[in-house]
């Protein structure tokens, strides 16, 4: 897993055809995807078929006989000492036909037929466009900068500066719900802890659907309306008043994790908001609002103002309290789970 791990880190900004032959070569990989029992008289098609239809081409661009056939010039890729190496005793060495080609290819060569197919740059760019922008992309735009992808040779890094800085200047706010890791970062963030359980922030984390380095299979995470559920969303609220209160998040499930337990998850926390102090109620409104909310309308105003009154003076006592409960207002809205 480490090494998995290492490839990524090594390989996010480089060419991504490099990057799927070193992944699909790693010893996790083929273990993970149960290449191990891949054999010449006994075919596992799994690898195959995920090299097709969640690494690379996506489905509706392959057929049954590639996975089949796939499997084929898989077979025998097992576990080495730095990557998965192919043990000739099950092998398979005979031709067969893989997207249209015919030979006796083994894995690089069966990647660089994937790479040569017409929608090659399509999936992982719809990937890459869901991941950081949007919850559902246009396919158009998918198709402009998957073109721009395969003019680049596959290389990850221009195509990850064109989305962003393009993306960058529209108005797209509020197209993306936050994970579970973004919305406790941002959080964290805000409030300037700094003496946070990290373990009891990593539960929190997983009780909301996000097991971090343990994705509930090789798709990974779905996203998007996954991460707000009603018991999600309630989650958050409840995290919130705890943090906001300089208190940290607690554990309510899996009592037995002595581990967990035997930490205190009451002790006070350190929390410092940051606001404009020489402001009025509406001039301090507005500058949480623009940090916090992707957008706010005459009803959220109303609410605001409910709480900071307009008579609020920032020199008085409780002054700090009075804004605190505006933040932790703020943060509980539909509009603050978006990005």
């Amino acid at each position: 897993v480490f090494q998995h791990n290492q490839i990524l880190r090594e390989n996010a900004f480089g060419n991504f055809k490099i990057l799927t032959k070193k992944i699909i070569q790693s010893n996790a990989m083929v273990r993970y995807l149960d290449n191990v029992d891949n054999r010449k008289d006994k075919l596992n098609e799994n690898l195959s078929r995920e090299l097709l239809e969640l690494f690379t081409l996506g489905i509706g661009n392959y057929s049954e006989e590639d996975i089949k056939n796939g499997a084929k010039g898989l077979a025998g890729l097992g576990i080495g000492e730095e990557n998965a190496v192919y043990r000739k005793f099950f092998e398979d060495n005979e031709s067969f036909i893989y997207l249209g080609k015919k030979g006796n290819f083994k894995i690089d060569e069966m990647i660089d037929i994937i790479f040569e197919q017409p929608n090659i740059p399509y999936l992982i760019t719809r990937k890459i466009l869901k991941w950081f922008i949007y919850d559902n992309p246009k396919e158009e735009l998918v198709r402009y900068y998957g073109d721009y992808f395969k003019q680049m040779d596959f290389e990850i890094r221009p195509l990850l500066t064109k989305i962003f800085t393009e993306e960058f200047a529209k108005k797209n706010a509020g197209s993306k719900i936050k994970n579970p890791l973004e919305y406790s970062l941002q959080l964290m963030n805000e409030l300037n802890i700094s003496n946070t359980n990290t373990k009891l922030i990593t539960f929190f984390i997983k009780e909301q659907g996000m097991d971090l380095f343990n994705q509930p299979n090789v798709k990974g995470w779905d996203g998007g309306n996954s991460w707000l559920t009603s018991q999600i969303f309630l989650q958050r609220n409840n995290t919130a008043d705890l943090l906001c209160n300089g208190k940290n998040i607690s554990r309510a499930k899996k009592e037995n994790d002595n581990m967990m337990m035997n930490q205190n998850p009451n002790r006070q926390l350190n929390v410092k908001l940051n606001w404009n102090r020489e402001g009025n109620n509406k001039e301090i409104i507005a500058q949480l609002s623009n940090r916090l909310l992707f957008q706010t309308d005459a009803a959220n105003q109303q609410d605001f103002e409910k709480i900071l009154k307009y008579d609020f003076d920032s020199k008085t006592e409780g002054s700090d309290n009075a804004v605190m409960r505006l933040f932790n207002f703020m943060v509980k809205t539909p509009e603050f789970q978006l990005i």
